[in-house]
């Protein structure tokens, strides 16, 4: 099984053929996008689901989309995260509660445990977990732990600034199976079950040292974006897989 992190360990390989300067690299945009499972599609059968601005719920559609707000990511440490925009409102069957999971956030953090690779060094272990805003009735209760994410078929694809995070199983979390059932009255939703398959990608920015040593924008004005090719970049599709 390949997790998150593992991933990462190899887009910060490929990555670190950019000649990037810094370790950090800035999150300017990008997009995520999930796929419900036939599992979760039967437990919310009895359910309305909408989005929450700017996230998208399109009818006929079988993904739910939220544009990335930002973050960053540590390419030597593989510490960092990714921010979301918009979210979910859920209500269920007769109940009169109205749920909402918003501003999910990709954390990935550094823990305790040291495992030995193969060539005797050792390292910290990463964990990752997906955690959102969660709220009843418009009111909000707090920042849960939302999803996990596993699967051996997770993708990797980097090219230039642009990195895509492909075929992601999110798993929910002991936490949110809990608060889902507790508000919603959906015993099916447990911890464990794969909620859907995600896609990420993320636009990068990345800064390269010039001949002197010093950092280099590439000629933008500070503080500005020059490049019109980055207007509207969550906008954008996925290279190669339509999402």
């Amino acid at each position: 099984m390949r997790s998150l992190p593992t991933a990462l360990l190899l887009v910060l390989g490929l990555a670190s053929a950019t000649s990037l300067a810094a370790p950090t690299a800035q999150i300017k945009g990008g997009q995520s996008s999930i796929i419900p499972s036939a599992e979760v599609i039967d437990a919310l059968g009895g359910c309305v689901l909408e989005r929450v601005k700017p996230g998208t719920v399109k009818p006929d559609d079988d993904r739910l989309r939220f544009p990335v707000a930002g973050g960053a990511l540590d390419l030597e440490g593989l510490v960092g995260e990714i921010d979301h925009k918009g979210g979910i409102n859920l209500s269920c069957f007769e109940q009169a509660k109205v749920v909402s999971l918003q501003n999910f956030r990709v954390e990935t953090v550094r823990n305790d445990v040291l495992v030995e690779p193969v060539d005797g060094s050792s390292e910290a272990e990463t964990a990752t977990v997906i955690t959102a805003l969660a709220g009843v009735d418009g009111n909000l209760t707090g920042r849960i732990d939302l999803f996990v994410p596993a699967g051996a078929d997770l993708e990797v694809i980097v090219a230039g600034s642009r990195v895509q995070l492909r075929k992601a199983n999110l798993m929910l979390t002991e936490e949110a199976a809990t608060f889902l059932t507790e508000e919603l009255g959906i015993a099916t939703l447990v911890e464990g079950m794969v909620f859907g398959e995600s896609f990420t990608r993320l636009n990068l920015r990345l800064e390269k040292e010039n001949d002197s040593g010093e950092k280099s924008n590439n000629g933008k004005a500070k503080g500005k974006n020059k490049d019109p090719n980055d207007a509207d970049a969550d906008e954008e599709e996925d290279v190669g897989n339509g999402d």
